[in-house]
């Protein structure tokens, strides 16, 4: 529920973002109302295949809307790049091969490194 209340409150607070929230929003309230529903099911097999399928819901979502990420960056012309922690310079790779630490100055790297 406590998602549910975030991703609107995130939605009303910034329309621009509704592109990402907007379907995690719909997704989480129709697999909630699977999930709180499937109490009341008197079938035991019925009751566990509603619970399945909301956790399908949840996982699917995901899965499926990762694409609006790069949509709602490209929208908002938000610039995406990748950090120096993300990648290894090939010099850097050799010196971990090597069993020299790369933030050793006998591997030519700074301590910040």
């Amino acid at each position: 529920m406590i998602y549910m209340y975030l991703y609107l409150r995130t939605m009303i607070a910034d329309p621009l973002h509704a592109t990402t929230t907007q379907p995690f929003l719909i997704a989480y309230v129709v697999g909630e109302a699977l999930f709180i529903g499937s109490i009341w099911l008197p079938n035991l097999a019925v009751q566990q295949g509603l619970i399945v399928v909301s956790l399908l819901i949840f996982i699917g979502t995901v899965m499926a809307e990762n694409g609006n990420f790069d949509r709602e960056f490209r929208q908002r012309q938000i610039p995406f790049e990748l950090n120096s922690a993300a990648s290894c310079p090939a010099s850097r790779r050799k010196a971990c091969e090597s069993g020299t630490s790369p933030g050793s100055p006998s591997a030519g790297w700074p301590a910040s490194c």
